[in-house]
């Protein structure tokens, strides 16, 4: 009797315990709101004012998540600048995961760049094409920044698609004031193990994983190399002469910043409220 009773004890424990944290688990999930209309993609947050935002205390990142039909939305507002690290030149991955686990086999890297304006007209022409009007203007300029996205998937098994074969994804930052403001925009729809996409459909959960900083070592290389050209450059200035060259310090290895949230896409008519207040996760 006594055994069949603790039995009994045990296996409600146990049912409680399962139960708990599976409504841990779906407490957990952030939200995302239903886009009516598209934001735009210029790294600004007037659009989303109305939208409740998580916050990541270890880095004070302010982030949100919007969505429609056929993309995601996601919008990072950097609220201490010390937190961006190398972000300028290493750029910023999202990972995604529908299986709800932490997982760094697929990403979205967003990087600006300067590229020749050969390059830049290719890039351009991956949303739509370019008059011959339109390509003699930009060709005005040698070269340009543009905003890239790349895909990286470890177990990609495909060949990669022609850029245009699928929509690529999309990013802008810029400050504003004390702030920086990241703004990204991707195709919930993957549709090659090489094309930008979210995998999850309005209605399901997707781990989305966001990583910068900590350069590699050829990005630290080339930062030293560009910081020692512009010394020399400044010194040729002020005094006319180099009387010696000292090797570039690159010092401590800035830090690789990394977190994660669980994020329940939203259905037309299930967005979540503008009043909502916002959630401290860390």
């Amino acid at each position: 009797m006594r055994k069949a009773s603790w039995r009994m004890i045990t296996t409600a424990v146990l049912a409680a315990a399962v139960a708990a944290a599976s409504a841990a688990a779906a407490e957990d999930d952030i939200s995302s709101g239903w886009a009516a209309s598209p934001p735009r993609i210029d790294g600004k947050a007037d659009e989303w004012q109305a939208t409740a935002f998580t916050v990541w205390k270890k880095g004070d990142v302010h982030y949100a998540f919007r969505n429609d039909g056929e993309k995601l939305y996601v919008l990072l507002i950097f609220k201490n600048p010390k937190s961006l690290s190398m972000i300028g030149q290493t750029g910023i991955r999202l990972y995604f995961n529908a299986a709800g686990k932490k997982s760094k086999d697929y990403a979205v890297h967003f990087v600006r760049r300067q590229v020749p304006v050969e390059e830049a007209i290719a890039f351009a022409e991956r949303d739509r094409p370019l008059s011959e009007e339109e390509k003699a203007q930009l060709r005005t300029k040698p070269a340009y920044n543009i905003y890239d996205s790349q895909v990286q998937n470890k177990k990609a098994k495909s060949e990669p698609a022609a850029p245009s074969a699928f929509p690529p994804a999309h990013f802008r930052f810029a400050q504003d004031q004390k702030t920086f403001v990241y703004e990204f925009e991707i195709p919930l729809v993957r549709g090659d193990d090489l094309a930008a996409g979210v995998g999850a459909a309005p209605g399901e959960s997707v781990m989305v994983g966001f990583e910068w900083g900590n350069p590699t070592e050829e990005q630290l290389k080339r930062t030293a190399r560009v910081s020692g050209e512009a010394g020399i450059a400044n010194e040729e200035a002020s005094r006319g002469r180099v009387e010696r060259m000292a090797g570039a310090k690159t010092g401590p290895r800035p830090p690789k910043y990394t977190f994660w949230a669980s994020v329940r896409l939203a259905e037309p008519g299930n967005s979540r409220p503008d009043s909502a207040q916002p959630a401290t996760v860390r």
